[in-house]
Order: C-alpha cells, then structure tokens, then sequence
C-alpha cells in the first residue's frame, strides 16, 4: 500500500510554522553569526559569548539553522559555514545579507497590513509604518542602507547579461531614470566604451553612486544627477532606462513616470524597460504573493505583456520587441509614437 503522505491537518500547520525559520535567519544576521564563523568554526557557547547572547537559547537557533542546511554542526559540536550560510556575511560577493535585513520588515507589513490591502485595495505600508514606503525610507536611513544594498545585491546578476542581450553600441547617452546607485549603467558603460550614462534617482539614492561607478572604472563617463521622475527627467539621451521601476507603482503613477520620460526623449531614442513581465494568459499561482507583496509595499503591481504595452501606448510609446532576460524578467524595447 502506498504510504498517503502526511493528513490534510498535518500539511496546514506545517505550512503555518514556515514562518519561525525565516526569523531566525534575520536574527542570526542581525547577531552576525555568519561574520563570527568567517574565519573558522565555533560551540554555541564561543559564538555567545561573541554576540553577547544567552548560550541555551543562541544553541537552539544554531541547531535550528544546522537543520536547514545554513550551518553545519559535527559531532563535537562545532558549527561552521555552509554555502547557505556564506550568503549571510556582510563582506562576501554575491551576497544577500542586505535582502535579508530588508524581509524583516516585511514580516511586519504582512503581519499588521495584508488584511487593510486586502480590504481597500491600498498599499498597507502607511497604514502600518505611518509614511508611504519611499518617504519612510527618506527618514531611516539606516532602513534605506538595506533596501538599496538589496537592490544592488540581486542587480549584479540581474544586469550582467544585458550587453550580450541588447546592442548597446548604437547610442550615445543612457540615460538609466530610477537607477539607484548606478550598477546598471556601470554594467552597460564598461561593456560600450565610447558611451555616456546620465545617473538619475533621488538625492538620498545617488548620494552614493560616486563610489559603485568609480569602482566600475566609469565614473568620468557619468553625470550623476538627482531629482524627481514624477517632476521632470533629464533631456539629451537617445536610449531611457526604467529598470525594476514601473512595477513599484499602479497605472496612473506609472504613467506619469513614463509621460516624463516621454517628454524628455527625442523622437529617436529608445526606452527600454526591465521588469518583471508575466506571459498573457493564465497566471502561474506563485506570482500571487508577489503581486500582493508589491500592492502592500507600494500600491504597484505586476502587469502582462498585454498590460504593459496597453500602458505605454497610452503614454506616447510602442513596444518593439521583449526579450527574455533573467527568470521572468524581460528587456522591453520601446519607440516614442509622435504626437498628432
């Protein structure tokens, strides 16, 4: 007789305890565990006394983080670093130190905010935190750290492969609109050497770009310049990037950004949006939470192909092509539609 599995019963609450691994993660990297194991490995009782911890209850979340393949722990009760583990360090490459430090907050919002989304259709981010998500990241700046070190940590293999993806040597200026600290435009820049680049986001976002770009050996080649896309975008470019941009926000915020960008972009040039895309027609049940997630983080959401070009002709553009790029993001090419 086949073994039926686990009861109906059993399955729920399994799925309802999901949550206490994921918190113990956050806090193993608040302590900085993982920073602690760099060099070698620890007992329960070395790593207390190095984060100032209590040994019964900091043993208990080493044998917890052991059992989900982020440590490892041999029979003399020593613990050490696996691959998962090594992602937790502050000073690796790639890392996802930054992201993990951000879903702590996100833990929050889901907790006290998905029924106030669900009930009015809002972002629950104010409702919760008291500021809408980009102000409040204005007024902590130690929360905004771990959202734009969590952008750049998946932006490096998000961006790698666009050189080899789309013809960057065409143009002249880039202009990247909501580019945060520049890893975008230095992965384009450094591939098309005769290229310049136009850094465009929020004051508080670029006051850090001058070292991402400098380190990428592209700095004299970029015009950092802050401001408010919702306001104006800068003028001169013949190429406009919106990379992980639109989705952060609904169709009428959306498509202010993009009448700006509109605006600014001479009849040639080309806009080019990187995001998140998903195929028209059914959608695949895990883009559910992730569409919820932008909605209660931002008001934003996740458009189709269909939608997304419905979005941009009415804002003045036509889709020339999508082109797949990293799991389900797309390179979408763009032309201005003249007026009249």
């Amino acid at each position: 007789m086949s073994d039926p599995g686990p009861s109906p019963q059993a399955r729920l609450i399994e799925m309802m305890q999901r949550f206490r691994l994921p918190q113990a993660v956050i806090a193993a990297t608040r302590l900085g565990i993982a920073d602690h194991l760099a060099s070698g490995s620890c007992t329960a009782e070395d790593l207390a006394a190095r984060t100032g911890t209590d040994p019964r209850a900091v043993a208990a979340l080493l044998l917890a983080l052991a059992g989900a393949d982020v440590l490892t722990v041999d029979d003399s009760g020593r613990y050490a670093l696996a691959p998962l583990g090594e992602l937790l360090r502050a000073e690796r490459v790639p890392s996802r130190r930054a992201q993990v430090l951000n879903f702590a907050q996100q833990y929050q919002l889901w907790g006290e905010g998905l029924e106030y989304s669900l009930r009015t259709g809002r972002p629950a981010f104010e409702h919760v935190f008291g500021r809408a998500y980009f102000e409040y990241l204005e007024r902590n700046p130690d929360q905004a750290a771990h959202w734009n070190a969590s952008m750049e940590e998946t932006a490096h293999e998000l961006f790698a492969p666009l050189p080899g993806i789309y013809d960057f040597g065409r143009f002249s200026t880039v202009v990247d609109v909501g580019g945060g600290r520049g890893t975008l435009l230095a992965t384009v820049l450094r591939s098309v050497p005769h290229l310049r680049g136009v850094l465009f986001d929020r004051p508080e976002v670029v006051a850090d770009a001058p070292q991402v770009l400098e380190a990428a050996g592209v700095d004299g080649r970029v015009m950092v310049t802050p401001g408010d896309m919702f306001q104006t975008v800068p003028t001169g470019g013949d190429a406009y990037v919106l990379a992980r941009v639109l989705w952060d926000w609904d169709d009428r915020a959306a498509g202010i950004i993009l009448r700006r960008c509109r605006q600014a972009m001479p009849d040639r040039a080309r806009l080019l949006v990187v995001e998140h895309v998903l195929p028209d027609g059914p959608r695949h049940p895990a883009t559910g939470l992730s569409d919820l997630n932008l909605l209660m983080t931002f008001g934003g959401r996740m458009r189709t192909e269909s939608e997304l070009g419905a979005l941009l002709a009415a804002t003045g553009f036509a889709v020339r092509e999508i082109r797949p790029l990293f799991g389900r993001h797309r390179l979408v090419e763009a032309t201005p539609v003249a007026a009249g």
